[in-house]
């Protein structure tokens, strides 16, 4: 199999990705305010971190799924699921993933690492299989900056690791082995929220000496309507496909405390900053559509509870009345339109993004 050298640097990297200088061009805020300070304040309180940037090194093999995913081994040794640019979901789907991954690891749920990883032309000329496939042909993977998931399991050197084996599904039967089974709940209130128009997809880690499963979510492209970017909200969407999954996850307040992280966590300055760290090239550098779309994103979190309660109707089971009470359904509206004139005053003029 081709490989290039991890010392390769020929791709220049845009200013977008300077973990300072990159927030402040899709960021607007009070012009005698110190920038630098709040971006730093913000991404400390939030645990906001820049994605590092990494380069193919090898490729393994083609991923099964829709986006046409290749498993590739990259300059840090470790192994990612890399999704290209031009596949046939749309460049969108990069920037639902990297956005979802951002936003699920800040309010606590599990997600794999993710990076930019820089595929240069060569390592694509010299690898068969990194096409596209179409209808009556196929067209070589796009180079640049692609989106990377870190492989959950084990390959080559690293099979020593304590946790090796993946699994893409467990019986009915296994579900209570889930050493996290309560991230289920959050799962379920992130994709309401976030309003995915797919299943919740899920691996399962298992650890070589043990008998217990670790969860993780992965597979976010269709989060945010999927690469249109428009919210069509349907209870019946965005649930994991075993629905006793959610029998372990009755107990107190299973899903008020992932409410509560998403209300009450990041704020419209905290999503913007993840937002910028989008490489430009993956929506077209249409920036007024990604901008919308955080704001949308941002709103939605003060309809949660609203969302909840009509899934509550397919899964009467999984909530307590206690939990995502009426009054907090009633409060929705009024929270709704104080986030939105807080944005309009906030967020109302925006800079011109300079030309690089």
């Amino acid at each position: 199999m081709p490989r290039v050298s991890a010392n390769n640097r020929e791709h220049p990297l845009s200013p977008l990705h300077d973990p300072i200088v990159s927030p402040h061009r899709l960021i607007s805020v009070t012009p005698r305010l110190d920038r630098r300070s709040l971006v730093r304040e913000e991404r400390a309180l939030w645990r906001i971190e820049a994605p590092r940037i990494i380069h193919a090194v090898e490729h393994i093999r083609r991923m099964s799924g829709g986006s046409q995913s290749h498993l590739m081994r990259c300059s840090d040794g470790a192994y990612y699921v890399v999704k290209f640019q031009g596949n046939p979901q749309g460049s969108r789907i990069l920037c639902n993933e990297m956005l979802a991954t951002q936003i699920a690891s800040c309010i606590g749920l599990p997600v794999p690492q993710y990076a930019l990883v820089n595929v240069c032309p060569e390592l694509i000329e010299g690898t068969d299989d990194l096409v596209v496939q179409l209808g009556r042909g196929r067209t070589p993977c796009s180079p640049g900056l692609s989106f990377g998931s870190r492989y959950l399991g084990a390959l080559g050197r690293q099979t020593t690791m304590a946790e090796s084996a993946v699994w893409d599904f467990l019986p009915d039967f296994l579900l209570h082995r889930i050493e996290n089974a309560g991230s289920f709940a959050g799962m379920l209130a992130f994709d309401q929220w976030t309003c995915n128009s797919d299943g919740r997809q899920t691996a399962f880690l298992k650890r070589r000496k043990g008998r217990s499963f670790k969860a993780y979510m992965i597979d976010n492209g269709f989060c945010f309507g999927g690469a249109d970017w428009t919210f069509r909200d349907s209870p019946l969407r965005g649930r994991y496909c075993r629905p006793a999954v959610y029998d372990l996850i009755c107990g107190l307040d299973s899903v008020e405390i992932w409410v509560n992280r998403i209300e009450n966590g990041l704020n419209l300055f905290g999503l913007e900053i993840m937002a910028g760290f989008i490489p430009p090239e993956w929506y077209e550098k249409d920036r007024k559509a990604l901008i919308d779309l955080v704001r949308q994103i941002d709103q939605r979190r003060f309809l949660l509870r609203e969302l909840l309660m009509s899934v509550r109707s397919h899964l009467p089971h999984l909530f307590r009345v206690s939990s995502l009470s009426p009054e907090g359904v009633r409060r929705a509206p009024r929270l709704m339109a104080e986030v939105s004139h807080e944005s309009k005053k906030r967020f109302s003029v925006l800079p011109a993004i300079p030309n690089p």
